[in-house]
């Protein structure tokens, strides 16, 4: 079996210390040394103020680890958390499946085979020109300066398949779910609390033959 975790970040990009300034001195207090902010209930009350400032749409990240390997970094930030883990599960059902982070030039590609799962990563870094030249200010576009890094890595998929159902759970347990919604701004918020209570059911499923 392999050791895998999935940790859920938003980030405070939308923290406006003019605007949100109880919730600025929070996150200076609490989170003095990082923008990205773990499952707490600070990120329940962040979820609020960046659904307002996004109309709808929670800015964030998700961190993959692998046997201590990072395979998806948490500064790699997609403008709808609930879309993200929404593909996640997909890949737990689906023989092959593949998705583009919104906003970003982040792409996730899995394949079933047998008991095993593939996740490959493909990323656009800047070059070494691009890196020199941007800590100089002497470009604007970067575009040129880029080229795609492909990270590949494999586990068994019954180690993967818990550790996205544990993560999913603790992220929508950590959601404001008096906040009012609609299904045009936050579609996926409303197909991840369908999967959830499927997995909450399967859970007391379990329980009940065990015992």
């Amino acid at each position: 079996m392999d050791n895998i975790t999935i940790n859920t970040f938003t980030n405070t990009v939308s923290i406006n210390p003019y605007d949100h300034s109880a919730m600025y001195y929070l996150l200076q207090s609490e989170f003095p040394d990082t923008e990205y902010i773990p499952l707490s209930n600070t990120f329940k009350q962040l979820e609020k103020i960046v659904l307002k400032e996004n109309e709808g749409y929670f800015e964030g990240s998700i961190e993959l680890i692998v046997n201590n390997k990072t395979i998806i970094p948490r500064d790699i930030t997609s403008s709808d958390l609930y879309l993200l883990w929404y593909d996640l599960y997909l890949t737990t059902i689906q023989q092959s499946h593949d998705f583009d982070y919104l906003d970003i030039n982040y792409k996730v590609i899995t394949e079933i085979i047998d008991d095993k799962i593939n996740i490959e990563t493909h990323d656009l870094v800047l070059t070494e020109e691009g890196k020199r030249l941007t800590e100089n200010d002497l470009v604007t576009d970067i575009s040129q300066y880029t080229k795609k890094e492909i990270s590949k890595v494999s586990c068994t998929f019954e180690s993967y398949q818990q550790a996205v159902h544990d993560g999913l759970t603790l992220f929508f347990e950590h959601l404001n779910h008096d906040f009012k919604r609609n299904a045009f701004d936050s579609p996926y918020y409303f197909e991840l609390e369908k999967i959830y209570k499927r997995l909450q059911q399967n859970l007391k499923k379990q329980d009940s033959i065990s015992t």
